[in-house]
């Protein structure tokens, strides 16, 4: 662990923690792996994820359906394979209603306009580190509506729906705290 005060005696003291690992290579200690500083002292190994097995999606009950799908997807953005946007855009039309996925392009259009690029309404953000895995929670409001947990300020409701004997994602709202 690293750390650093800066502000010292003053009214705005403040300490930062970073973690960090250290490996020997050809008989050398060098620094391997630092956390990033938006994890603060969550210690991690890897912010990728080497050759993960993306698990298969469960869409016979609606609360596997969202935890496998959620497994998959940002097992996805953690391991960052070749045509990763074309994959989660695969993984969307497969499992999103044409309604969720009205929404979710709605909302991808409005950070166009700020000139951003990439925003994904299903995790609240422009990319996934794999720190983040650990800290997602779904939980049911009710048989059809559930809350996913990105983070500690990250928060949806999503609505699923049965098509067939399989389940969908059909709504997708950011949630208040």
């Amino acid at each position: 662990m690293v750390s650093y005060t800066w502000g010292k005696g003053g009214e705005f003291e403040s300490t930062q923690n970073i973690p960090l690992r250290v490996t020997k290579i050809d008989g050398q200690y060098m620094i391997d792996y630092i956390t990033p500083i938006w994890n603060d002292s969550l210690y991690g190994d890897s912010l990728l994820c080497d050759n993960p097995v993306i698990p298969a999606i469960n869409t016979s009950e609606p609360l596997s359906f969202l935890k496998t799908f959620y497994d998959a997807y940002t097992l996805k953005y953690c391991s960052m394979p070749e045509g990763l946007a074309s994959q989660l855009a695969s993984l969307r039309t497969e499992y999103l209603t044409p309604n969720a996925l009205k929404q979710f392009e709605a909302e991808e259009k409005e950070y166009l306009k700020d000139g951003e690029q990439g925003y994904d309404l299903l995790i609240l953000d422009f990319d996934f580190d794999n720190l983040w895995r650990p800290l997602l929670k779904i939980t049911s409001i009710n048989e059809d509506t559930y809350q996913v947990n990105l983070s500690k300020n990250k928060i949806l409701r999503i609505k699923v729906v049965k098509q067939g004997q399989e389940y969908r994602i059909d709504s997708i709202t950011k949630d208040k705290e």
